[in-house]
């Protein structure tokens, strides 16, 4: 009887805003449009996240298009399935910030459009949030998103986000820790925002160096484990619940069964609200396996496209 009353309220999908998925080729799921300039862009290759409070995103959209061109516009991120371009999954309103690094343009999100639950559904899903969100408050450590942003947040996860492991070392310290805030641009850069409490970004700022490992999907324990050495700065590499070997590059200390590991070098820092935002050079690119990588995608999204998500 509770679970029906349940499915009732909040429908079929999953309750978690995020799940998580094991997916061949997570790039082909979602396509991500800009829409409102005179023609659409394709921009599913071109979008990374910036900051989370506010939630803003970054588009690479190379040198044809001035700043001034888009202040002031009415612009929409559109998200479709990536076979399926006309069945429109989310819409996410945006707001023209800034220019950084190689041609990046911020925005920020300022509404969104979920059409992977019905209404009442988003409605009552959004009333059981707003409840534990009261309850996070009271921890002054917990980071907390506005409701609005937090609901982009969830329409821009329609878009799988794999997960890596990012490996830096300096000196005595080092640290490995899970990312999903990442990724490539098709200038050549890859990009990484990290909020701007974390003890690694001074690490990330003196070594410029950086291995991020591509995991499998049967790395989903371990890697939440590993959220915890966001705390330190000294990994125990002999402890680890699995074997490593050294980038080719860097001979950074990485998985033995990555799928992929890609060594970056950093570029430039960019402190943006929340985050700290680094532009990074690619320096190799190792493909070191196959298989499911581990990903984090939109609960409601998993379920309409019939996503088997990882226990």
């Amino acid at each position: 009887m509770k679970t029906m009353l349940k499915r009732l309220a909040f429908g079929p999908a999953p309750m978690s805003a995020h799940v998580t998925v094991g997916l061949q080729q997570p790039n082909a799921v979602t396509r991500v449009i800009l829409e409102g300039l005179d023609a659409p862009i394709d921009v599913s290759r071109d979008h990374v996240p910036v900051s989370l409070r506010p939630f803003c995103i970054g588009l690479y959209l190379g040198a044809s298009l001035s700043d001034a061109q888009l202040r002031g516009k009415r612009l929409h991120l559109v998200l479709t399935d990536w076979d399926e371009p006309h069945e429109v999954r989310g819409r996410i309103a945006l707001q023209f910030l800034e220019t950084v690094g190689p041609r990046l343009r911020v925005f920020e999100a300022t509404g969104s459009a979920n059409y992977c639950l019905s209404p009442p559904h988003m409605l009552a899903r959004e009333a059981r949030d707003w409840y534990y969100r009261r309850r996070k408050k009271k921890n002054p450590y917990n980071f907390v998103m506005t409701p609005s942003a937090l609901r982009a947040l969830n329409v821009y996860y329609m878009r799988p986000r794999p997960v890596s492991l990012v490996t830096v070392m300096d000196g005595g310290e080092s640290d490995l820790f899970p990312m999903d805030l990442i990724g490539p641009l098709s200038s050549g850069h890859f990009t990484m925002a990290l909020r701007s409490t974390s003890p690694a970004i001074r690490l990330m700022e003196r070594s410029r160096r950086i291995a991020l490992s591509a995991i499998p999907a049967s790395f989903k324990k371990t890697a939440y484990a590993l959220g915890t050495h966001h705390t330190t700065l000294c990994v125990d590499w002999n402890a680890l619940p699995f074997s490593v070997v050294s980038s080719q590059e860097f001979a950074l200390p990485v998985p033995r069964d990555a799928l992929h590991v890609r060594e970056v070098e950093i570029q430039a820092v960019h402190r943006i609200h929340s985050h700290t935002f680094f532009v990074t050079s690619i320096m190799r690119e190792t493909r070191c396996g196959d298989g499911d990588s581990f990903c984090h995608v939109a609960g409601p999204y998993a379920y309409v496209r019939r996503m088997e998500m990882l226990p």
